[in-house]
């Protein structure tokens, strides 16, 4: 059996992240069935060229992603495949929370965490089995849709084979990596995951982050992440590592355990993370530091507590960033923040404040995001209740460039004005003209300069 995984994906977003989950899927395909599997990511194909590949190479089945903001082109590959006479299974964070978007589209749906479920629904297919036993998916049932109960996580994360990485182009990931820019822009970098599931509740990604992968942490073993990692640079000769887990660090003994076996075992390796400012501490920076880590990316998201409170319900508060930062400075971390400009009832007066907060702080990088209510998510149901008009166009919902909703009677073009003025703010202010000129140095420095600030327009 043949089966293809279509990554769609947005033209502007970061063409240096390898599509882990579809990997990682694949990987599992091929211990359990051991059938052929092609992974397509439109990070270096087009619609068209996916439309061709499909064509030629004729699959049985055909697994594609699905998140909010390229519903339509996932809705092109979809068709496409069906034409074809693949049977067709969607999946992802879009497929999880607006799944009635997908019945009528796709030949089953797979809801949450994919691995343990594609693999007994492609099984059940090449057997031509009825899929009633299958939770954690909907499907076409004698014309009627039949809606299977949840599928249990993962329980033991060290049992999914790494991704398969042989399956994607990785050098031309590893070239577009830009997670280590603001430390060496020809740094050799790629991604990985240590653990799924997150406790805290933030409104921007509660409650769709809980139903793909839970609300308690699971953490892989420090042991079976380093096997990846000198996997990684045995294969690709990687020096560096970022970390896309939304929690990095939350178990303080599981980080100390890590940390150790990285000084042992991989003492030259430079990794980065993701964390919240309320996890950090002067003695897990320190360990972590002593290990490698070298960039740290924190989501601030606004300076006005009230939108942090009442909106995001993020459960930090702007002081908690900056001592963040001012730890990370003190160890020679390199750091970037993420905010949001244009939530629920958000003021300007709030947004310029942010854009002041944020050219303030000892900061490399920062990422301006305009605020979108994804399906599903608690922000959605703030915005609805509070008597916004949401788009009922997925593609609307596009937290680089457009605005599902209209903010506080401002308009998507003053919340588009205000995210390119935070933008001209902080990297023109003279502590990062350095960061902005280092990539004229080189042809690669510049060709990521550029996608950076198509994004945005």
């Amino acid at each position: 059996m043949k089966i293809i995984l279509a990554f769609a994906r947005l033209k502007h977003e970061s063409l240096g992240d390898p599509p882990l989950g579809l990997a990682y899927l694949a990987a599992r395909l091929r211990k359990n069935i051991g059938c052929s599997v092609i992974v397509l990511d439109m990070a270096f194909l087009s619609a068209d060229e996916i439309a061709r590949r499909l064509a030629k190479e004729g699959p049985d089945m055909v697994g594609v992603y699905v998140s909010t903001p390229v519903y339509n082109i996932a809705m092109r590959i979809i068709s496409e495949a069906r034409s074809n006479g693949a049977f067709v299974v969607a999946g992802g964070p879009h497929a999880t929370v607006a799944t009635e978007s997908l019945q009528d589209k796709a030949d089953a749906v797979v809801i949450g965490e994919g691995e343990e479920v594609f693999s007994e629904l492609a099984r059940a297919y090449a057997a031509n089995k009825c899929f009633k036993e299958i939770d954690g998916i909907w499907f076409k049932h004698n014309g009627r849709i039949v809606r299977n109960a949840p599928h249990e996580f993962v329980r033991d994360l060290d049992t999914l084979p790494h991704p398969a990485r042989d399956l994607l182009d990785m050098e031309r990931y590893i070239d577009n990596c830009q997670y280590f820019d603001c430390l060496d822009m020809n740094m050799r970098a790629t991604t990985m995951i240590a653990s799924r599931g997150c406790p805290f509740k933030c409104g921007y990604c509660q409650p769709t982050l809980n139903k793909m992968f839970g609300a308690k942490i699971r953490l892989r073993s420090p042991d079976d992440i380093i096997a990846e990692i000198k996997e990684l640079i045995s294969r690709y000769a990687v020096n560096a590592v970022f970390f896309h887990d939304d929690t990095f660090g939350f178990d303080k003994k599981w980080l100390a355990a890590f940390c150790d076996k990285l000084i042992l075992e991989v003492p030259r390796l430079i990794w980065g993370c993701n964390s919240r400012a309320d996890l950090l501490d002067e003695g897990s920076l320190g360990i972590m530091r002593k290990s490698g880590l070298r960039c740290l990316h924190i989501g601030a998201e606004s300076a006005s507590q009230r939108i942090i409170d009442e909106i995001y319900d993020k459960g930090i508060r702007p002081l908690d960033v900056r001592q963040a930062l001012a730890m990370a400075g003190r160890k020679d971390i390199r750091t970037m923040c993420f905010f949001m400009l244009g939530a629920p009832t958000e003021t300007r007066r709030e947004m310029e404040d942010t854009i002041s907060f944020a050219r303030g702080l000892n900061l490399d990088e920062a990422v301006f995001n305009i605020a979108s209510p994804m399906p599903g998510t608690l922000l959605y149901e703030t915005a609805k209740s509070l008597g916004y008009h949401i788009s009922d166009k997925w593609e609307d919902f596009n937290y680089y460039s457009q605005k599902a909703y209209n903010n506080s009677g401002l308009g998507g073009r003053q919340v588009k004005y205000l995210q390119l003025k935070a933008l001209f703010v902080f990297y023109l202010s003279l502590r990062r003209l350095k960061y902005v000129f280092r990539h004229f140095c080189s042809l690669r420095g510049l060709r990521k300069l550029l996608r950076k600030i198509k994004r945005f327009f």
